[in-house]
């Protein structure tokens, strides 16, 4: 049963990981680095409101996620030697 299940897994993960690194997902990890870089400055230098600090935080620990997947996810596709 397990081996069928690898065999499974194995036959969907090239283009699972093909999808995972196209140009679009790329431009939008691209995306989420400048937030990452830059949104916290650009927050602060604009509003005094916290009306909108609940969102900004929210979106930032979904891009931290996103960043904790994608990190092992390249160590599958290419391993460290």
């Amino acid at each position: 049963m397990l081996e069928i299940a690898l065999r499974k897994f194995r036959a969907a993960q090239p283009p699972v990981l093909a999808f995972v690194d196209s140009g679009p997902v790329l431009v939008i990890f691209m995306m989420m680095t400048f937030w990452a870089l830059f949104a916290s400055e650009v927050h602060l230098a604009t509003t005094t409101s916290d009306k909108y600090d609940a969102p900004f935080a929210l979106v930032s620990l979904t891009f931290m996620v996103l960043f904790g997947i994608e990190v092992p996810r390249c160590e599958v596709r290419e391993p460290v030697s």
